[in-house]
């Protein structure tokens, strides 16, 4: 069960890097469009969308 947790943990990092610079991005930006896009980038590198 370790390697599952340190599995998961090494795919987190990107997420968590990445996740509140983009959500920052998404959501002071005026074009919905643009938005949804960088929205579901951080979806997709989520670890829990595995």
């Amino acid at each position: 069960m370790e390697v599952a947790r340190d599995w998961y943990l090494l795919l987190s990092r990107p997420s968590t890097l990445l996740a509140v610079p983009l959500g920052d991005l998404a959501t002071g930006i005026d074009l919905p469009l643009a938005s949804a896009f960088l929205f579901g980038l951080i979806g997709s590198i989520a670890p829990w969308a595995l």
